[in-house]
């Protein structure tokens, strides 16, 4: 298999994601790999641009913090993960690991009496969120109001860290929700004895080869998956719960335009830019 390590991660780690856009990535690895595509994206990566609120200059879309009379600005765009490499970085991706860091600073910094988080994200893996989202608290904890907006996109993994803010609002047009969890594999072994391939695997544990390709699913590892999914889903769903007091049928993946989601996902959907929404928080300072 052609870039084992991406494969890994998009089908064998557990996701928080808007399912259209996974399928998305999914789709878009499966056709990068066939055409062998790979070694041009890292010779020449490009990632998506923002455009800098203060100076109106385009910059790469990485985890910045910009400050200005006590507010700090944050952005979460892209895909999240943790322990991204700068290749993934360059691709879009989200640290939330540097995130982190720079949330630890802002609760430290004394200036900063407010923290907007800009979301423009579908979520992504798993890992890394209740740690982020533990983080944003620690900046509320130190006294210091902290808001979520969104204008493009909240979901899943981001709605989670979104869920940790004050205050949640959003562009009507923006889509929030998709929470919920999703893990995804490929049962290769009917193409391999098609192809008249036979796989012998030699491991010593009864799980070591889950997911391998060429190897059939048995019931018992897809047990084991289902296992480690529910309790992801319990951490994210509960977590969500006790923030917002979303009911858990509003937790089964839906998403919805901001304009016509249930009452609680959101608290406004009366900023129709993140410039609008800046205004009003850097007046109330």
């Amino acid at each position: 298999m052609k870039y084992p390590r991406i494969a890994a991660k998009l089908y064998e780690t557990p996701w928080l994601m808007y399912r259209p856009r996974y399928e998305e990535m999914c789709a878009g690895f499966e056709e990068v790999r066939r055409a062998a595509a790979l070694r041009q994206a890292a010779d020449d990566p490009v990632g998506p641009k923002i455009r800098d609120w203060w100076t109106d200059e385009e910059r790469m879309a990485h985890p910045q913090i910009e400050y200005s009379d006590g507010l700090a600005l944050a952005r979460v765009h892209g895909v999240t993960g943790k322990g991204l490499s700068k290749m993934e970085m360059q691709c879009g991706g989200f640290d939330t690991g540097l995130f982190r860091e720079q949330l630890k600073n802002i609760a430290e910094d004394e200036r900063v009496k407010a923290l907007v988080i800009d979301f423009n994200s579908p979520g992504g893996m798993a890992a890394g969120n209740a740690q982020a989202s533990a983080s944003i608290r620690q900046v509320a904890d130190a006294g210091k109001k902290v808001y979520g907006y969104t204008s493009g996109m909240c979901c899943s993994a981001a709605y989670w860290m979104a869920s940790a803010c004050d205050e949640l609002h959003a562009e009507g047009d923006a889509i929030v929700g998709s929470i919920s969890t999703i893990f995804a594999g490929v049962d290769s072994s009917k193409a391999w004895e098609k192809e008249g391939y036979e796989l012998k695997v030699f491991a010593t544990g009864k799980f070591k080869a889950t997911g391998m390709s060429g190897k059939e699913w048995t019931k018992e590892e897809e047990d084991y998956i289902w296992e480690r999914i529910r309790k992801i889903d319990a951490e994210f769903k509960g977590f969500v719960s006790s923030r917002r007091g979303i009911p858990k049928e509003e937790m089964e993946g839906q998403w919805w335009y901001a304009r016509h989601a249930p009452e609680k996902l959101v608290n406004s959907t009366k900023f129709e830019s993140l410039e609008a929404f800046l205004e009003v928080v850097m007046a109330s300072l």
